[in-house]
């Protein structure tokens, strides 16, 4: 009866902790800023998404699941999309990839899309993880813009480190200083 009771109490203890594994990991997949689709490694649909992917997507998880992933992406890019995922089951896992998702109501999300395959009781699920690159990419260009306003300006403009060393002369600047290259 003791072992009985002790085999219970055990159970209940690893019931207990699985519980609250599932719970812990449920809320990082739910609150990731990545949009993460789960699909299954056979068919392609899409058997999970979080909360930024259905935003992405601009579509509820009902609509999102039984997709084949590669609809997440844009029309264009759609083989591309499953080329990709048979690569990702051949390798395990893939390095990023530059994607448009495009939502229910037509908007382009320009996203990086990392992709990998884990194996639960012999089934493959690809696991994809897209970014959206909407800041970087309009950070990247007005860094660009305002780089080509400095190095085309008639103004002679140097760039300094901390110990006073020049670390960049537009060409005004060099020809001022007498240099032609």
């Amino acid at each position: 009866t003791k072992e009985l009771i002790s085999e219970i109490e055990e159970r209940i203890r690893t019931g207990e902790a699985l519980r609250e594994s599932e719970i812990k990991y449920r809320a990082f997949f739910e609150t990731s800023q990545d949009a993460i689709f789960v699909a299954d490694g056979e068919t392609g649909m899409i058997l999970e998404a979080n909360k930024a992917g259905q935003r992405m997507l601009g579509r509820p998880l009902e609509e999102i699941l039984g997709m084949h992933q590669s609809e997440v992406v844009s029309p264009e890019e759609k083989d591309i999309g499953k080329e990709r995922f048979k690569k990702v089951l051949k390798e395990k896992r893939i390095g990023p990839q530059r994607y448009e998702m495009v939502s229910s109501d037509g908007h382009r999300t320009p996203v990086e899309a990392k992709s990998n395959v884990i194996e639960l009781r012999d089934r493959k699920l690809a696991v994809a993880f897209f970014r959206d690159l909407t800041e970087r990419l309009q950070a990247e260009d007005a860094l660009r813009v305002r780089n080509n306003a400095i190095s085309s300006s008639i103004n002679g403009i140097a760039i300094l480190d901390l110990e006073g060393s020049v670390t960049y002369a537009n060409e005004s600047l060099l020809r001022m200083w007498g240099h032609d290259d």
